[in-house]
């Protein structure tokens, strides 16, 4: 029977102290961007005083390589790519000798190399922000995730959805929920609160068709949108109420999440009826955020107090036109209710952290973790 801890949701970070007391050794494999999820996990673990070492596997499997050159190589020859990030990593486990691996997507590693690890006593831990074998995209995923499902001791997923999925498909395997979360420091979220209120609507995020048409379903609408992100030209083109940037990370993102009046989350096909890394940052950063309706935003934030929701288009527009038409204060009662709520409820990376770290304590000291 599928096991999965759903209490992992709410568990806060002291529920680590007694991982970090017996020093479990984790090894890190996934993407060194600063921004990306990996980072986050890797700093909120160490402030754990857990042991982590990192492998970036992203990296070294790009070689040097991007666009055209690198998407072709991983295509056409991904043995071949890919090789040297799997020796490698199986040369690092032997230095490091860790007590558990995790693993963040792992398009790149093969499941001989999983084997491989097993073999050596390690204990995998598989954390997908994807879905781990429905991909929407080519991007999302590939046979060598699909094929290393089963080869894991433990799956992590932000999805109760996903949760369900795999005890449809992997009934034996092992599952537990540690929603997305945030990295917006207090010194941070002060450092940005006197940014200007810009009555605009705002997203930030790659552009895609279903992206394009709820910007343009606002703009029909007559609500004035900015967005940041690569590809939007094109896919739209710039005019007064439509503005059309760049990418933004890090603080600078988190402070065009605060400035603008307005910030929309819309799903990817697998964060349906669940939630997305938007969910969380937006709030936490002081953001009024307009967002997809799901049961999990719903638990996670109450809403047209601290987070709003729509179902459809029309929804989105009204409930756009109403937050502009705030008044100053009001609007920010409610930035200041989203962060209030992130503190109190725990959504910070080193709260989500304090779960992740019980779950892979399960797994490697099961009767310490009984205990």
């Amino acid at each position: 029977m599928l096991e999965t801890n759903l209490v992992a949701e709410r568990l806060p970070a002291q529920s680590a102290v007694s991982a970090s007391k017996v020093g479990i050794k984790i090894l890190m494999s996934g993407h060194p961007d600063p921004s990306a999820l990996p980072s986050s996990y890797l700093c909120a673990l160490a402030g754990l005083g857990c042991q982590v070492f990192p492998y970036q596997h992203e990296s070294i499997a790009r070689g040097g390589i991007r666009g055209l050159p690198l998407r072709a190589t991983r295509r056409i020859a991904p043995a071949l790519a890919f090789a040297g990030v799997n020796r490698g990593l199986l040369d690092k486990a032997d230095e490091v000798k860790p007590d558990a691996i995790l693993i963040f997507k792992g398009m790149e590693l093969f499941p001989e190399t999983l084997k491989a690890l097993r073999r050596r006593g390690i204990k995998l831990v598989s954390y997908n922000p994807d879905h781990p074998f429905a991909f929407y995209a080519r991007g999302a995923g590939n046979d060598y995730i699909r094929q290393g499902v089963p080869l894991y001791d433990l799956h992590v997923t932000y999805s109760r959805k996903i949760v369900r999925d795999m005890a449809e498909a992997y009934p034996t395997a092992r599952v537990a929920v540690v929603p997305f979360g945030h990295d917006v420091s207090d010194a941070v979220f002060r450092s940005i609160a006197s940014e200007e209120d810009i009555l605009r609507a705002c997203f930030i995020g790659n552009a895609d068709e279903q992206r394009r048409a709820g910007v343009q379903a606002l703009l029909d609408a007559g609500i004035p949108v900015d967005v940041f992100g690569p590809r939007w030209l094109k896919h739209m083109k710039p005019s007064s109420q439509l503005g059309i940037y760049g990418p933004v990370f890090g603080e600078d993102m988190h402070r065009v999440m605060r400035r603008y009046r307005v910030q929309l989350n819309f799903f990817r096909p697998h964060n349906l009826d669940s939630h997305n890394m938007r969910t969380f940052e937006v709030p936490a950063s002081g953001g009024i955020m307009l967002a997809e309706d799901s049961p999990e935003h719903r638990d996670f934030f109450e809403a047209d107090t601290e987070a709003f929701f729509f179902r459809d288009v029309d929804e989105m527009a009204a409930k756009a036109r109403r937050i502009l038409q705030l008044p100053r204060l009001d609007a920010e009662l409610i930035r200041e209710a989203a962060r209030r709520r992130c503190d109190t409820s725990g959504y910070s990376y080193a709260d989500r952290a304090g779960a992740l770290l019980a779950e892979i304590e399960k797994i490697c000291r099961p009767q310490s973790a009984d205990a």
